[in-house]
């Protein structure tokens, strides 16, 4: 079991590196979330770096899932499907919920908050478990 805690918590931290704002910086010295979209994925990478960012970006974006999934079962844990997919989960939720960005800016969402920034107030959230309690200040009303 500690050792499940402990990919786990490795998973998430792994997953929470923001490779596309890496990669931006060793190809172009520039922050990708002040061009384009402003965000920090693929796409973006794509289109203010050029496609050798862009695969840079989705090789290193799919080696933060299978890494700790394969340290998993490299350390014994290959017949245990429900830790392996806990880690693969931790992951996932690190790429979506950064801690190096302010846990959320790898998914921005312009517009659904009825304004340009994603926010992480409670009720006034980016995060789909908001999306239900977001006001939109243009009309007054719930969206």
């Amino acid at each position: 079991m500690p050792k499940v805690l402990l990919l786990v918590a490795f998973a998430y931290l792994l997953g929470s590196v923001p490779s596309g704002w890496l990669v931006m910086k060793v190809y172009r010295n520039q922050d990708v979330r002040k061009l384009g979209s402003g965000n920090i994925g693929a796409a973006n990478v794509f289109r203010a770096g050029g496609p050798g960012a862009f695969a840079a970006t989705l090789v290193a974006d799919g080696l933060k899932g299978f890494i700790p999934v394969m340290l998993g079962i490299l350390l014994g844990l290959g017949d245990q499907e429900i830790a392996l997919a806990a880690i693969g989960l931790a992951a996932v939720l690190g790429h979506t919920w950064p801690i190096y960005l302010g846990w959320g800016f790898a998914r921005p969402r312009p517009g659904r908050a009825g304004d340009r920034r994603p926010q992480l107030v409670p009720g006034r959230s980016a995060d789909p478990a908001g999306l239900a309690l977001l006001v939109d200040r243009r009309r007054g009303r719930l969206r």
